[in-house]
């Protein structure tokens, strides 16, 4: 699966020793999955599952089968262009950041539209108000994409 993308997991058929430490951690057949973030280089990819975050080496997950939901991918608000608008899904900020863009009336749930796009601000409209957020921000707001 790509960034965005999630699924169920259909099997987990690694090696014993991985095995048992993945379904541990709750990677076990019939559970929601959806990859959050790839590494620069590929490696680890971030998993959300079960209400929490998991990071692991793409070596320990390629035994993993998961059937992909379809046409349902999650991007960044930083990722999207001006006149664009969406729904937040889900918000995987730190403590301090979540508060920051709750404080600006974004939950999830929230449609917002894309105003305008800066080298490091993006201007959101958020229920008829006009905020701007630092890109970095927006990196850590999921929508998706129509």
């Amino acid at each position: 699966m790509k960034c965005g993308e999630e699924g169920i997991i259909t099997a987990v058929k690694c090696r014993e020793s991985i095995r048992h430490r993945l379904i541990e951690m709750g990677m076990l057949p019939g559970t929601k999955v959806r990859v959050m973030r790839c590494a620069p280089l590929g490696d680890p990819v971030k998993y959300q599952l079960r209400g929490y975050c998991l990071s692991i080496r793409k070596e320990d997950t390629k035994d993993i089968h998961v059937k992909p939901f379809p046409s349902r991918k999650l991007v960044p608000i930083s990722m999207l262009s001006a006149g664009e608008k969406v729904k937040v899904e889900t918000i995987e900020a730190d403590q301090p950041n979540r508060k920051l863009i709750e404080s600006h009336g974004i939950h999830v749930g929230t449609t917002i539209k894309v105003v305008k796009i800066s080298k490091d601000l993006i201007t959101l409209s958020v229920s008829g108000k006009s905020i701007g957020l630092a890109k970095a921000v927006c990196a850590k707001i999921f929508v998706v994409r129509s």
